[in-house]
């Protein structure tokens, strides 16, 4: 999901979704989502891990 992530310009549904499932993968604590939109988190995520 994330090189859709990389690859997609997009911020839609589809992007929100896989933030989503993106989140519950690696376990993320949900009460601390500072993102609101799939492109955000993508970005928030990315720059967190480098």
């Amino acid at each position: 999901m994330l090189t859709k992530f990389e690859n997609s310009k997009e911020n839609g549904l589809t992007e929100y979704v896989m933030a989503i499932a993106c989140s519950e993968i690696i376990k993320e604590n949900t009460e601390t989502e500072k993102w609101t939109t799939g492109r955000e988190w993508y970005d928030n995520y990315t720059k967190s891990n480098k």
